[in-house]
């Protein structure tokens, strides 16, 4: 492993008929089924206990879910799927042609075929309660904004993929103005789950900071050979000195505004931007967005 590394991918989908279930559902779906279809595309022996398969090491299942290396992480608390190394933005409802951004970090790059077969294989299947078919016309690689960086290639041959270098911590997080070191402007896209129970409509800073530390801390540790190269010491202390601004009377906006000592804990949110945070992370709850200024 290089580091810790990141691969955006942008699958385009055609489904037989317009896509009808909500992001927020989208998840749960996810969850029950992107397991089954990624151990279908890349294990030959799915009855095996991947702790004794021989073919452990490179198996695409095995390296997501059954980590050899997950003792790395002992010690560190942390919520279901925040050590998933790998995160899911599923498409919007609406019409017959939808996108899933799939995010791949450390040795979850190495199994791109796998991970996209997973996708193919749950098109195939259907999707949902109404077993809704797609297929996966093409995929192409993004930047950290999650605008194409290449031409879209078929899924049946990635070789074109091959030569897409992996996103380094920097492309993420990019430059820090003086303006983002004071205020941060939050959209969560799908409500974080980040205590049992119910989501929480106005996240308070210091528990979101906390979230976003463990989630970069354990993919770092487990999957990509160590902890990205931003400072991730102190978090809960200096994430304590940054306040919710208060909702203006009547507002409807779905931005919360943060404001504090924030010029540390701006590459650590924007980089949790690209992983999602909380519960049920890797596919797609607890995915945000951070206003770039």
């Amino acid at each position: 492993m290089a580091g810790f590394e990141l691969l955006i991918l942008r699958l385009e989908c055609v489904f037989e008929a317009p896509l009808r279930i909500a992001r927020t559902a989208q998840v749960k779906l996810l969850a029950d089924a992107f397991p089954h279809f990624l151990r279908r595309a890349s294990c030959d022996t799915p009855s095996l206990d991947c702790r004794s398969c021989r073919r452990r090491p490179g198996c695409a299942y095995s390296t997501v879910f059954e980590p050899m290396a997950r003792d790395a992480a002992a010690g560190i608390e942390f919520i279901e799927d925040a050590g998933l190394p790998f995160a899911i933005r599923p498409p919007g409802a609406g019409g017959s042609e939808a996108r899933f951004d799939l995010v791949l970090a450390g040795d979850a790059i190495l199994h791109t075929p796998a991970m996209i077969e997973a996708f193919a294989l749950l098109g195939r299947a259907g999707y949902g309660r109404e077993r809704l078919r797609f297929r996966v016309a093409s995929v192409r690689a993004l930047d950290a904004s999650f605008s194409p960086r290449s031409a879209p290639v078929d899924p049946s041959d990635l070789r074109p993929l091959a030569s897409t270098q992996p996103l380094r911590t920097a492309d993420v997080i990019g430059t820090v103005s003086a303006a983002a070191m004071k205020t941060a402007s939050i959209r969560f896209v799908t409500p974080p789950l980040l205590r049992p129970g119910k989501p929480i409509e106005r996240v308070p800073f210091g528990l979101m900071a906390r979230r976003v530390r463990d989630r970069i801390r354990i993919v770092g540790l487990v999957h990509c050979g160590g902890e990205p190269e931003i400072d991730l010491r102190g978090v809960a202390v200096r994430a304590d000195a940054v306040t919710l601004a208060p909702r203006p009377r009547g507002s409807g906006s779905d931005v919360i505004e943060y404001f504090g000592p924030l010029h540390d804990l701006v590459p650590m949110l924007r980089l949790g931007a690209v992983l999602n945070i909380g519960e049920w992370c890797a596919y797609g709850q607890g995915w945000y967005d951070v206003a770039r200024q």
